[in-house]
């Protein structure tokens, strides 16, 4: 049996903008120190209706406006 850390996701948004309270690159990195290395990642979608695997090539650099408010 292999571990594996479910992130849960769900909709929180319809723009990347709408989306500023979200963990950092560090953040995340710290967390992921508590795990295995070979613990495997598995997006859980639509409360455990479907799952999604992470793979490099699926992701992606961009930018989002900071607009100060």
């Amino acid at each position: 049996m292999k571990n594996v850390l479910f992130f849960e996701t769900e909709r929180h948004a319809y723009a990347p903008e709408e989306c500023t309270d979200t963990m950092t690159v560090g953040e995340l990195k710290e967390l992921l120190e508590n795990y295995n290395d070979d613990t495997l990642i598995i997006y859980s979608n639509d409360n455990g209706y479907t799952y999604g695997r992470v793979w490099e090539s699926e992701i992606r650099e961009g930018e989002v406006d900071d607009e100060e408010e």
